[in-house]
């Protein structure tokens, strides 16, 4: 962006004054050199940088704010954009915000609680992986100690998770039941579906809570625990009930 003088003069360079160096009016009219870094001392209550005028019309698409450049350095963290603020006071408020349309559409509060108006996607540009990536994740927690989490994939879960157990990965195709990991790296275990056919393994022990006898099932059996009585019944789908075992 040039940063020129709002009075542009129409006098011509004298070429004496020119030649022994002195400023001339070319001098006045040209666009000034930034160097950075670019220090703005504020004035409190005031803001310290205003831009106005931003208008987009027709085929053009030009940002009102645009960074380019390259990190490659030693691998050390890098802040491409840096803003720190200490909030001595308990009002309300936000360190970012965007509005489109007079409504709030991207929000960061003091506190660093995010809130949008809209989708938040994660992995917006990717395809969802075979056994789940990071790429396509949210982390919940601040690394320190192991996060938690939510993937999506296909396929059984593969991906090495966050440090702790607990996070979760969202099947997107066969019985799209979800899996819980279960030791913070790759070992899975599944949520049970509610009226998913799936098989019982690894479970020392079935726990059923006693229960009036329920309705007859639309095919094969039923198993519960009669309250009436204390006893293990099954129930098929023609209303038959057979005791299993007595309490």
């Amino acid at each position: 962006m040039p940063i020129t003088h709002a009075f542009v003069s129409a006098i011509a360079d004298d070429p004496d004054a020119v030649a022994a160096g002195e400023v001339v009016p070319s001098n006045w009219n040209a666009s000034h050199t930034i160097e950075t870094p670019l220090t703005v001392a504020a004035t409190p209550n005031t803001s310290a940088v205003v831009m106005s005028g931003y208008e987009i019309t027709g085929g053009n698409a030009q940002s009102a704010f645009s960074l380019t450049g390259e990190i490659d350095n030693d691998g050390t963290s890098v802040d491409v954009f840096s803003m720190s603020i200490t909030n001595t006071s308990n009002n309300g408020g936000n360190a970012f915000r965007i509005r489109t349309d007079g409504n709030d559409a991207i929000k960061v509060d003091l506190a660093g609680d995010l809130s949008t108006s809209g989708w938040h996607a994660a992995g917006f540009n990717s395809n969802l992986p075979a056994g789940g990536n990071t790429t396509v994740a949210y982390y919940l927690g601040n690394g320190s100690g192991g996060n938690t989490g939510l993937i999506a994939g296909t396929g059984t879960p593969t991906q090495t998770m966050f440090g702790k157990p607990g996070s979760l990965y969202l099947r997107a195709d066969g019985d799209a039941i979800p899996w819980y990991n279960t030791d913070g790296a790759t070992a899975y275990d599944q949520l049970v579906g509610r009226t998913a056919a799936q098989a019982i393994t690894n479970k020392t022990q079935l726990h059923l809570t006693p229960q009036t006898a329920p309705s007859s099932p639309a095919s094969g059996w039923v198993i519960y625990v009669d309250t009436a009585d204390g006893t293990l019944k099954a129930k098929n789908s023609s209303g038959t009930v057979r005791s299993l075992a007595a309490p």
